[in-house]
């Protein structure tokens, strides 16, 4: 009975020892397993930290290079528009100098025109005045032609009455005289 209590005992205490080692072991694996957990967290942690860091340079650098691109873009569109105003003040200048010349050009035709009208204008006066002149020269002629011709009709119409008075006298002296007429 003894041999069985004490071969219980032994079993009891071995079973106890057991017992015991199991808890140290799971004790040990639970905390290698909470270090193991602990260094997973710590790691992934670190990783997500790189990650973000990572990310967070990243960004940045693309942020500079946005504002970069952004400043060197705005830089040449002021460029741009101000070659474009620049160009557009050219052009109306030019414009503006063309449209003086043209006006210039205008009133120098439109002064030629005037002087050519007035050429024109003293040209046809003149011709109308020596047409008017020679006609009138004409017309002179024609009358003086004309008086000439009427004063010779009426010098021999004067001769006529002339010698048709002599005519008449003599036969009233020769009615009066009761003379011959075979004279």
């Amino acid at each position: 009975d003894r041999q069985k209590t004490i071969a219980a005992e032994r079993q009891r205490e071995e079973a106890v020892r057991f017992v015991e080692i199991q808890r140290l072991k799971y004790q040990d694996e639970s905390r290698q397993m909470q270090e193991n957990m602990q260094q997973l967290v710590q790691k992934q942690q670190e990783a997500i930290q790189h990650v973000m860091e990572h990310q967070n340079k990243v960004l940045d650098d693309r942020l500079k290079e946005s504002e970069r691109l952004l400043k060197e873009g705005f830089i040449a569109e002021s460029a741009k528009l101000r070659n474009n105003a620049e160009g557009l003040e050219d052009q109306l200048k030019k414009f503006k100098n063309k449209n003086r010349k043209m006006k210039e050009n205008f009133r120098q035709l439109e002064r030629k025109q005037q002087e050519q009208f007035q050429e024109v204008l003293n040209h046809q006066s003149k011709a109308f005045e020596d047409r008017f002149k020679e006609q009138e020269g004409m017309l002179k002629d024609n009358l003086n032609a004309e008086a000439a011709k009427l004063k010779n009709e009426a010098d021999m119409s004067r001769q006529e009455n002339v010698r048709l008075r002599q005519e008449l006298e003599h036969i009233r002296q020769q009615k009066s005289g009761g003379g011959c007429l075979l004279q």
